[in-house]
C-alpha cells in the first residue's frame, strides 16, 4: 500500500495504490472491493522490486506499508 493513502493526504477522489509482486499473469477483478471502498484502486503488478524501471515509483513503495494475503 502506497501513495496518499499512506501519508494521510487523501482527498474526497483519491485512490488506493496496490502494488502486488507475483509471478501469476492472472487478472485480478477489483469491482467488489473498490465498491465496499468507495474507492478506485490502482493496482500496480511486478514480478519483482528489480523488474521496476521508474526510481519514484521504487522509492514509493521501499517507503510504503507491506500487507500480506490472499486475493479470491
Amino acid at each position: 500500500l502506497f501513495g496518499s493513502l499512506t501519508k494521510l493526504e487523501t482527498r474526497k477522489n483519491s485512490d488506493i495504490d496496490l502494488t502486488i509482486f507475483t509471478k501469476l499473469k492472472k487478472n485480478i477483478d477489483l469491482k467488489t472491493y473498490e465498491k465496499n471502498l468507495k474507492r478506485e484502486i490502482q493496482l500496480f503488478k511486478f514480478e519483482s522490486l528489480s523488474k521496476i524501471n521508474s526510481k519514484e515509483l521504487k522509492m514509493n513503495l521501499l517507503n510504503s506499508y507491506v500487507i500480506q494475503g490472499v486475493i479470491k
